[in-house]
């Protein structure tokens, strides 16, 4: 089994020299890619390799059709299905909980620079809006430093917290711990849409929680799908944030209206890894019997 974009050119070929099956689990396609350029025959025949590709979107449909591939599914992304599971966890993070208490909480998850200094220049302005955590995408001690210079509020580290501390910022200096503590937020930004690649938005999203991201969601098509829902807002410069920011905490309806959304938005796509896995055991039923049929 592969996921996505792995096309591997050795792997399925000694799989195929070995007769062993191979599925391609949420692909996705677009025109750009070295399978659909008209003088990569050698590399479109990895395709006709698989046994069967289970697709994201209808698109991808359309440009398997174009190679005349027919092996394929049109399954969704199973991403949905993980990440509505992961909602459902009952962990409980004692240091969350007390730095929280009863305030609105803000996470900014997976961030660079580019968004830490956006988010940085609210909290200086509101630190009473909101309680903000910030979990950067690097948690290496010279940038966790480096995020700490810009705040002029109180912060401390997850990793050194101090109940009797007072603090408006806890920065989230560990990993593994992000994608179990959106649950906590009332709005969450998604960092990596100014320059390095979006990050999850599926995450906060399957909490309930709207989300809020930079200007470029090219390569990720949940992201233009779910802000079309009204889910996700996004953002090119501070005052832009500034004004979403104080939209979503002065008026309740309107971030209970996106946090719906979010949550729909995520339980409407689940369903693909039940109906991959049912269509996997089919073929393989049927090969078994294939072979006792055969003399």
């Amino acid at each position: 089994m592969f996921i996505k974009y792995e096309f591997w050119y050795h792997y399925f070929n000694q799989l195929n020299k070995r007769k062993i099956p191979i599925y391609v689990i949420s692909a996705r396609f677009y025109p750009g890619q070295l399978f659909f350029k008209p003088w990569a025959k050698w590399y479109r025949d990895i395709l006709f390799k698989a046994t069967r590709i289970y697709v994201q979107d209808a698109s991808s449909v359309e440009l398997l059709k174009s190679t005349g591939y027919t092996s394929f599914v049109l399954a969704g992304d199973t991403r949905f299905d993980r990440v509505e599971e992961l909602s459902g966890n009952r962990d409980e993070f004692p240091v969350i909980e007390d730095f929280k208490g009863n305030e609105k909480l803000f996470i900014a998850g997976s961030s660079w620079p580019d968004d830490e200094d956006i988010i940085t220049r609210y909290i200086n302005r509101y630190p009473q809006k909101f309680k903000y955590i910030i979990a950067p995408h690097d948690v290496h001690k010279n940038h966790i430093k480096k995020i700490e210079e810009l705040l002029k509020v109180p912060s401390q580290r997850y990793s050194a917290y101090d109940s009797e501390k007072p603090s408006r910022v806890l920065i989230l200096d560990v990993i593994g711990k992000l994608s179990r503590i959106y649950k906590y937020a009332s709005v969450a930004y998604i960092g990596g849409a100014f320059k390095e690649g979006l990050h999850n938005i599926l995450e906060p999203a399957a909490y309930g929680v709207p989300v809020i991201t930079g200007p470029d969601h090219s390569g990720f098509p949940e992201g233009s799908e779910m802000e079309k829902t009204g889910a996700l807002r996004r953002i090119a410069n501070f005052d832009e944030f500034e004004k979403l920011m104080n939209d979503w905490e002065e008026n309740e309806w309107i971030r209970s209206d996106a946090s719906s959304s979010a949550k729909r938005f995520v339980h409407q796509r689940t369903g693909s890894t039940e109906k991959i896995v049912k269509d996997i055991e089919s073929l393989l039923f049927s090969e078994e019997n294939a072979n006792r049929e055969s003399p």
